[in-house]
């Protein structure tokens, strides 16, 4: 099963696993899977207060463990998580500064999702729109022409 499938049929056990795989490395950005909820909010397929506890939850989790692998593998300086670990920040500290800061990274990130997801239904409702306006404007001109055809005929039919 795919993780796109996982999110469909499981959206909120998706985004945690999302979060969580993306943490440890897997190719899962954060970023994007914070947008992913916000859009997943904004078309109802997901209800708000669940969907914010569990990204929450599942960042706080996948930085807690980047940060216990810097407390035993010294020399992955690649991420902040790590090198808290490695500097050896005291746990409470660093899960303080990890809740807090991830409060405004989800703020920021579900609401880009939320704000792309409503922009895609205006979007879609422009479009529906303009394709009544075009239907509208072919049947109009095809109206002209056959109208113009139609007594060019009868015209050419008089001089004969």
């Amino acid at each position: 099963m795919s993780y796109l499938a996982i999110i469909e049929h499981f959206p909120y056990l998706g985004l945690f696993i999302l979060l969580i795989l993306g943490g440890i490395g897997f190719p899962f950005p954060e970023d994007a899977t914070l947008i992913l909820c916000g859009f997943l909010i904004s078309t109802h397929m997901i209800t708000p207060f669940p969907a914010l506890s569990v990204v929450y939850s599942g960042i706080l989790l996948a930085d807690i463990f980047l940060y216990l692998i810097g407390r035993h593998l010294v020399g992955l300086r690649a991420q902040i998580f790590l090198v808290s670990g490695i500097m050896r920040m005291p746990v409470l500290k660093f899960i303080i500064a990890d809740a807090i800061s991830s409060i405004f990274t989800i703020a920021v990130m579900v609401g880009v999702g939320y704000i792309g997801g409503n922009s895609l239904e205006i979007i879609k409702k422009d479009v529906t729109r303009i394709e009544h306006i075009g239907i509208l404007v072919i049947i109009i001109l095809l109206a002209v022409y056959l109208f113009l055809s139609y007594f060019k005929s009868r015209r050419d039919k008089t001089f004969l």
